[in-house]
C-alpha cells in the first residue's frame, strides 16, 4: 500500500481501487492468566484527585508490573499487572508487606516528597509473582456469590519464593530475583 496524503475521501477511494475489503476482527481472548512469573516493576507512583463521575476524592499508590520471565503455568511474557494500594494505614501496610516480601525494605520516608522519591526508585526492580484468575463476586447477606454473567478477574500476589511443581514434587526457586 502506498503512503498517501490527502482527505479521508481520497484515502478511501485509493483503498477501493487497490481492492481493499474490510476484514472481521476476531476476539484475541486476552484473558486473565495463571502461573508463576518474575515481573519487573515498570512504574510505582502516588495518584490523587477527584473522580469525574463520583466527585469523590481518591488517593492511592499504583504499582505497574510487566512479566519478564515465565517459571510455570501459561506463557505470559510481556503481559502487564497493576496493583493499587489505598493511601491509608491499611493500604500502606499492604504495600510495605509486598515490598518486604520482595526483599525491598529500605523505605525510611518521613514526608510525602521522600515517599514519592522512594517510589520512583522501585522502577526496574524484579519481583516474583503468583497469578490466578477467578470469577468476580459480590457479598449478598453473609456470603459471597459470583457475579452473573461470570466474568473472570486477574489476581496476583508478590511472593518471596516460587514453589514450582516438577517431576520430583514442589520445589522452591530463589534464583531468579537478586535481592
Amino acid at each position: 500500500m502506498a503512503v498517501f496524503e490527502g482527505t479521508f475521501g481520497d484515502i478511501m477511494e485509493s483503498l477501493k481501487k487497490e481492492g481493499f475489503v474490510p476484514e472481521l476482527q476476531e476476539d484475541s481472548s486476552f484473558e486473565p492468566f495463571t502461573g508463576k512469573y518474575v515481573a519487573r516493576i515498570t512504574e510505582c507512583y502516588r495518584k490523587t484527585g477527584v473522580g469525574k463521575g463520583t466527585n469523590e476524592p481518591y488517593d492511592f499508590v499504583a504499582m505497574k508490573l510487566e512479566v519478564v520471565e515465565h517459571k510455570e503455568g501459561q506463557k505470559a511474557i510481556g503481559r502487564r499487572l497493576d496493583k493499587v494500594y489505598s493511601y491509608d494505614s491499611k493500604g500502606m501496610k499492604a504495600l510495605m508487606n509486598d515490598l518486604f516480601t520482595a526483599g525491598i525494605n529500605n523505605c525510611n520516608s518521613a514526608s510525602d516528597e521522600e515517599f514519592a522519591m522512594f517510589l520512583s526508585t522501585l522502577t526496574d526492580k524484579l519481583v516474583n509473582v503468583s497469578c490466578w484468575a477467578r470469577a468476580k463476586s459480590k457479598k449478598v447477606g453473609d456470603k459471597w456469590e459470583e457475579v452473573v454473567p461470570k466474568e473472570m478477574k486477574q489476581w496476583f500476589k508478590i511472593v518471596a519464593t516460587l514453589k514450582l511443581k516438577g517431576a520430583e514434587g514442589a520445589k522452591v526457586d530463589n534464583s531468579s530475583v537478586p535481592f
